[in-house]
């Protein structure tokens, strides 16, 4: 029971006891240009993203991947813009594909960089809001 297909309300989340195994579906971006693509049949650690990085642009791409259903390939743009500093430029000019003829496929639709663009901006507008919510919890809680 529960909302989102997980037990208690918590989206579809789950606990796993440490050295326990088990598979799930998850949407994510890469957060580390240049990795080789993942595999299904590849092992990961799953650790707490503010464990790889303290941008909180990223943060907040994550959760709109996880939760508003964004586009996924528009997500890894906006993702890399932050993480690896790469600007719009360099990803419109990534390579996605090299056919044996010698034509080339972008490795994003100029869609989706357009939508990467939009979604880096609104996590930086969301990070923003979330830090001034924070200074003034915080600035509050002195005044009592």
């Amino acid at each position: 029971g529960g909302m989102g297909g997980g037990g208690g309300m918590m989206g579809g989340f789950q606990n796993i006891d440490p050295g326990k195994v088990n598979r799930f579906k998850c949407t994510t971006v890469c957060l580390e240009h240049g990795k080789k693509e993942p595999h299904a049949r590849a092992k990961y650690d799953i650790v707490p993203l503010n464990q790889f990085t303290d941008d909180k642009n990223v943060a907040e791409i994550c959760y709109m991947l996880g939760f508003s259903g964004i586009n996924q390939n528009a997500a890894q743009a906006a993702a890399w813009h932050f993480t690896d500093e790469m600007s719009w430029e360099e990803l419109a000019n990534k390579i996605g594909a090299e056919h044996l003829n010698g034509t080339v496929d972008p490795y994003f639709q100029p869609q989706q960089l357009r939508w990467g663009f939009a979604i880096a901006s609104e996590a930086q507008r969301r990070a923003h809001l979330r830090a001034e919510a924070r200074t003034k919890s915080l600035i509050d809680q002195g005044k009592e």
